[in-house]
C-alpha cells in the first residue's frame, strides 16, 4: 500500500469579478492522480500557474477539494474528523518557499521547536530541550542557536530552521514546495543534500514541488509533469529526462542550461504564454502552444495512458510501442 495516494483530485475556486464584470471559477487542478511510497521523492514540476501548490495544499488538507480523495496510509483525509485530522497532521508537514515568511520573528528558534514537541507531546515535558537541540543538530545547526531569532539567520540557515520544525514531528511525508528556489545557487545544494540525509536516515517521503529540472533530477526518484491543472507525463526520474515523451516535457528539458560554452544543442522553446483556466476547456490543455497540434487536439482531452511500463504520458499522438519521436508529418 503506497503511503499517499491522490486519486482524481480537483479543486475549483469561485471567480466573480465585480469590477470586471466576469464570473465562473479557474481550474486549478483538475484532475489529478498520482501515489507515494514510503522513502521516496515524487517531485510535480511545471511552470507557474500549473496548480503544483495547491496540489501540495490539497494533499495536507489545507485546502478542501472540489472533488477527489487523498488517502494517507490507507485513510481518507477529507472524511476524518477533526480530532483524527490532528493526529494524522504528525506525519504531513511542510516546508515553505520563503522559509523567512513562514518562521514567526517574535519567536525564538529553541522557543518554536519547544512549542511544538510540548503541543503534540512528542517526548516527555523533562526532555524538550534536549530534543530540540538534537534536531538542531541534525539539520546542521549548533544547540546555541535555539537563542537567535529568524532575522539573526542567513537564507539558508533559516530554510534549515525550517526543516527542523518540519521533521521535529516525526513525520512520514514532507511537502517542500520550491524549498530552494529563493536561496543562492551556492546554497541550494546544501539543503538539497541535507534533505536527502534526512530521507536516509528518517525514512521520509517528499511531495517535492519545483520548477527546476536540474534540482528535481536531483532530488527526485519520480516525476509528475503539470500543465494548467493536469499531469501530462509521469515517469521515473531518469526515464524522463532521457527519453520524454510529450512535447511539453520536451520543451522544458530543452531550456535548461548546459555548463558549457562550448557545446551548443537543440531548443524546443515554447512560444507564447499558458492560457487561464477559466470556465470549461475542452480538448488538451497544452493544444495552444504545441508545434504538432491536430484539430483533435482541440477537441478531445487526452487521457493519461501508460505507454511504456510505469511511464505514462497524455497527448493524442503518443501510441504504445511507437514512441521514438515526433516526426514533422505529425504536424498539421
Amino acid at each position: 500500500m503506497s503511503l499517499l495516494s491522490v486519486n482524481q483530485l480537483k479543486k475549483y475556486f469561485p471567480l466573480r469579478g465585480r469590477f470586471l464584470g466576469s464570473s465562473g471559477y479557474i481550474r486549478a487542478v483538475d484532475g489529478v492522480s498520482f501515489k507515494v511510497n514510503s522513502g521516496e521523492t515524487f517531485a510535480l514540476v511545471g511552470e507557474s500557474g500549473s496548480g503544483k501548490t495547491t496540489v501540495g495544499f490539497l494533499v495536507l488538507g489545507l485546502l478542501r477539494p472540489t472533488e477527489g480523495e487523498v488517502y494517507f496510509k490507507g485513510e481518507d483525509l477529507f472524511n476524518l474528523r477533526v480530532e483524527e485530522m490532528r493526529r494524522i497532521r504528525r506525519s504531513m508537514q511542510m516546508v515553505f518557499q520563503d522559509p523567512y515568511g513562514s518562521l514567526n520573528p517574535r519567536q525564538t528558534v529553541g522557543g518554536m521547536l519547544k512549542e511544538v514537541l510540548s503541543f503534540h507531546h512528542v517526548v516527555e515535558p523533562d526532555l524538550v530541550e534536549g530534543r530540540a537541540e538534537e534536531i538542531l543538530r541534525l539539520v546542521g545547526l549548533k544547540p546555541v542557536c535555539k537563542s537567535r531569532y529568524p532575522h539573526e539567520f542567513s537564507g539558508g540557515e533559516r530554510q534549515r530552521i525550517a526543516i527542523a520544525r518540519a521533521i521535529s514531528l516525526e513525520p512520514e511525508l514532507i511537502v517542500a514546495d520550491e524549498p530552494v528556489s529563493a536561496l543562492d545557487v551556492s546554497i541550494r545544494g546544501q539543503i538539497l543534500n541535507l534533505l536527502r540525509e534526512l530521507q536516509e536516515k528518517l525514512n521520509l517521503a517528499y511531495l517535492f514541488i519545483a520548477h527546476d529540472l536540474a534540482v528535481v533530477r536531483f532530488i527526485s526518484q519520480r516525476v509528475g509533469v503539470m500543465y494548467l491543472g493536469k499531469l501530462l507525463e509521469v515517469a521515473d526520474t531518469e526515464k524522463l529526462f532521457k527519453k520524454p515523451l510529450h512535447p511539453y516535457t520536451k520543451a522544458l528539458l530543452s531550456a535548461i542550461p548546459i555548463p558549457d560554452p562550448g557545446r551548443r544543442k537543440k531548443e524546443d522553446l515554447l512560444s507564447g504564454e499558458m492560457p487561464d483556466a477559466l470556465g470549461k476547456l475542452s480538448g488538451c490543455r497544452f493544444s495552444s502552444r504545441c508545434p504538432y497540434v491536430r484539430e483533435k487536439c482541440r477537441r478531445e482531452e487526452p487521457p493519461l495512458v501508460e505507454v511504456e511500463e510505469d511511464h505514462f504520458a497524455a497527448c493524442h499522438l503518443i501510441k504504445p510501442q511507437a514512441v521514438d519521436s515526433y516526426s514533422d508529418s505529425d504536424s498539421r
